[in-house]
Formats: C-alpha cells, sequence, structure tokens
C-alpha cells in the first residue's frame, strides 16, 4: 500500500510538472499558418499600391497600432484606413509604388506569432523604375474569427532621403 502511495505521488508530480511547463510553451505554427501570414503581409502591399482602402482595413485588428521611427503612432483600424485615404488622396499622381517583401521570418509567440519582412519601394513611374525607399516591418500578429491579423506594426526606413523625409508624408 505504501509503494502504490509513493508511485501515485511520483506518477502525479511528474504528470503536474509536465502540465505546468506546457502552460507556458509556444503553440507551434502551421503550414498553413505561415502560408496564411505571408499572404496577410503580400496583402499589404497590394492594398497600398493599388489604393484598395477596404483590403487594407481587413489587414489589422480593430485596436491595431501603427508605430513610425519618427515616433508617430496611429492607433485604430479606422484611423489607420482614414490615414492612409488621406496619403492616397495627397500624394501626386506621378508617384505610383509598388512593393517587394523578402526575407520574412515568421516566429510563434504564446499571444500568436511575431514577424520581420524586409520591402523595397520601386517608383514605377519611371522608366525603368527607380528604388524610393527600403526598410523593414515588424509586426505582433494574432489569429482571430476571421483569420490572421496585424494586431502592431513597425514601419523603419533604412535612411531618409536627402531632404530628410522618408518618401512619404507620414
Amino acid at each position: 500500500m505504501k509503494k502504490l502511495l509513493v508511485l501515485t505521488t511520483m506518477l502525479v508530480g511528474v504528470f503536474a510538472a509536465g502540465w505546468l511547463s506546457a502552460q507556458g510553451s509556444t503553440a507551434a505554427l502551421t503550414g498553413q499558418d505561415y502560408a496564411e501570414i505571408e499572404q496577410l503581409i503580400a496583402r499589404y502591399n497590394q492594398a497600398t499600391d493599388f489604393e484598395d482602402l477596404d483590403m487594407y482595413a481587413s489587414i489589422f485588428t480593430e485596436d491595431a497600432v501603427w508605430r513610425m521611427q519618427s515616433g508617430r503612432e496611429t492607433v485604430g483600424r479606422e484611423a489607420l484606413v482614414n490615414s492612409l485615404a488621406e496619403r492616397f488622396a495627397t500624394r501626386p499622381a506621378e508617384h505610383e509604388r509598388r512593393h517587394w517583401q523578402n526575407n520574412h521570418v515568421i516566429t510563434a509567440t504564446p499571444e500568436g506569432a511575431t514577424s520581420r519582412v524586409y520591402f523595397v519601394s520601386f517608383e514605377v513611374s519611371y522608366s525603368p523604375p527607380k528604388p524610393a525607399l527600403s526598410g523593414h516591418y515588424d509586426d505582433v500578429l494574432v489569429r482571430t474569427s476571421d483569420g490572421w491579423r496585424i494586431k502592431e506594426r513597425e514601419l523603419t526606413i533604412d535612411r531618409p532621403l536627402r531632404d530628410g523625409t522618408f518618401g512619404y508624408v507620414w
């Protein structure tokens, strides 16, 4: 009887330790998760390149935060969409751009995932197209009932233009 009690106590201890350890662990992302996150980031580029505000809105959570290296911060999906609509309305017609992204690294977190992706934006109004700016995005991503969404995004531009701006009015 005493041996059974010791064995039972040991087994409960082992299972409890395993359970407690698992509580702080990060769930693995599936191949489907990686594909959906990559598509989410690609949709961002398509939305900004082709001035698609509905697509742009679908990328972010309702309470999303966008941070710039300048310290500017925009909070909320509606504010993000309004900011982009303003840029579309005020940018010169000759500033037609296309974004290319690469070196995408996605990391699982307890809340969802983080992501870093490099980008280059090309001014395609010229022949041949000219690089306009480059940098990277650092994202905090969450899985919602509608799929993966960006909860936080920080934009880092590699270097400002000669006039001190970053190529867009931010």
